[in-house]
């Protein structure tokens, strides 16, 4: 539990099941994705929720948002994305292991306006813990931290 305590959170431990969100915060990357020179993205998000599947809406609703997923659990996140990007701008989200490898990764155009984007991580990750980076214009938004693991381990 202690190094799901470190991957969580930025703020401190969560509880088993609780949702992880950040709220419209821009959290600054510990290893910061943007190329020297680049401008800056503008625009935020919020609401981005983990879980285990999504409404009507394309959103993960709190009562699937999830902290833990057994192995073989569908994975999805969701975001609320308030924005004023251009037209090319482009909505990525990684998923990296401990040690800190992308071993997931999807890019999405960002919609016109505020809106809804999901994006449906899968259901292949093995026990371990993983951590969600959003990311906008080279940027990351979002960190979420979560763990996948394998049934014996409760």
């Amino acid at each position: 539990m202690l190094a799901g305590c470190a991957l969580a959170s930025l703020g401190g431990c969560v509880e088993p099941r609780a949702i992880t969100a950040a709220s419209g915060i821009e959290i600054p990357a510990a290893n910061p994705t943007r190329e020297p020179g680049s401008v800056p993205a503008r625009g935020f998000i919020r609401e981005v929720r983990l879980g285990h599947g999504l409404d009507t809406l394309g959103k993960v609703p709190p009562g699937f948002g999830a902290g833990r997923f057994a192995v073989g659990d569908p994975i999805h996140l969701s975001m609320w994305q308030v924005t004023d990007l251009s037209a090319d701008s482009v909505v990525g989200v990684s998923v990296r292991d401990a040690m800190d490898r992308i071993v997931w990764s999807e890019d999405k155009a960002a919609p016109r306006g505020g809106s809804y984007m999901s994006f449906d991580i899968g259901r292949t990750l093995v026990r371990g813990e993983y951590r969600a980076d959003v990311i906008i214009g080279h940027e990351v938004r979002s960190r979420t931290g979560f763990e996948v693991f394998e049934w014996n381990d409760r």
